[in-house]
């Protein structure tokens, strides 16, 4: 196999607009990749979608690239050892969706790479979406639906005067919309889907206990998302306790061992949030924050690096 020269990869990084990125990910320091979904290539995502998604193809040629400048290591040893010079990297999905199992999981064999998803105890073996999924729905039934045009702009204050439901409309409502706590938000999300006759999914979206078990035997490992995906700096103090505990006491009767790991919702997170994080029992937690892991580098606020859509991860 002929491999590319670091000129033409250095080009084709800055020419996809991940120049910034190739110098992140061949710095000194460990990476903590994350992940959400993986799909065949078949059915791309649009504008409509708020979750990260990578094909097959894409994700294990930067898998593959990685390989090359990192040893792959399972998040609790990176963690663990931080303080080495040699560079580690560990690979972490969220939300635990079904995808993960069925085109994530065998790239990471023929790579022998391991990892560890986080997962929405609430959604094991779920066919129902989370809300951001359900209103991008209802964004794209607007644009043909008088109906669903009428509803939206009832319910959200904000797109009273809005003419077209473009993605970026729908993001930038969406990222309103996580200020809200999760009581006053998800009955809104809810009685807007059934008014703009938003049908629920007809396949499994999220992994069952079947496959936790299954990747479990292949090395993968898992920590807990919370127990229904709430932003934890909008909730009560009770109610983020709640998320914490239930979550990790429904992951350790599934997994029957202690369950140390978890990934802050949406990466919100606070210093009073990781201490009740570390006495529910949790040690290692993940945020959103981008950026490397060194020896200086909060156990329970780990940064991480969320790969982009990488169109020609394969041409380098």
């Amino acid at each position: 196999m002929i491999r590319p020269s670091r000129r033409k990869i250095l080009a084709t990084a800055e020419y996809t607009g991940c120049l910034p990125l190739l110098r992140r990910l061949t710095g000194r320091r460990h990476a903590i990749l994350t992940f959400h979904r993986i799909h065949d290539g078949n059915s791309l995502p649009d504008g409509f979608c708020s979750c990260p998604s990578h094909s097959v193809k894409n994700f294990r040629a930067a898998l593959s690239w990685c390989k090359r400048h990192y040893r792959f290591v399972p998040l609790s040893d990176l963690v663990r050892f931080r303080g080495d010079r040699t560079p580690l990297c560990a690979v972490t999905f969220d939300d635990g969706w079904r995808d993960n199992y069925r085109f994530a999981l065998p790239v990471l064999r023929e790579l022998d790479i391991p990892a560890t998803v986080f997962i929405v105890t609430s959604k094991i073996g779920a066919k129902t979406p989370f809300w951001q999924q359900k209103l991008g729905e209802c964004f794209r039934k607007a644009n043909s639906s008088n109906d669903c045009r009428d509803a939206l702009k009832a319910s959200f204050r904000d797109l009273h005067d809005a003419n077209d439901f473009t993605p970026a409309l729908f993001r930038r409502t969406v990222s309103r919309l996580k200020r809200l706590p999760a009581r006053l938000r998800e009955p809104l999300i809810d009685r807007v889907a059934e008014q703009c006759g938003v049908e629920e999914q007809r396949e499994r979206l999220f992994l069952n206990e079947a496959e936790i078990h299954a990747m479990r035997e292949h090395g993968i490992n898992f920590g807990s998302h919370t127990h229904t995906h709430p932003v934890l700096t909008t909730e009560e103090p009770s109610d983020i306790h709640a998320e914490l505990f239930d979550s990790r006491e429904r992951l350790q009767q599934i997994l029957d061992e202690p369950v140390l790991m978890l990934s802050y919702p949406n990466g919100n997170w606070s210093v009073e949030i990781a201490r009740m994080a570390a006495t529910v029992g949790y040690r290692i937690a993940c945020t959103t924050i981008h950026g490397h892991t060194s020896a200086h580098s909060n156990e329970l606020a780990l940064p991480r690096i969320e790969l982009p859509y990488l169109p020609y991860w394969s041409t380098t």
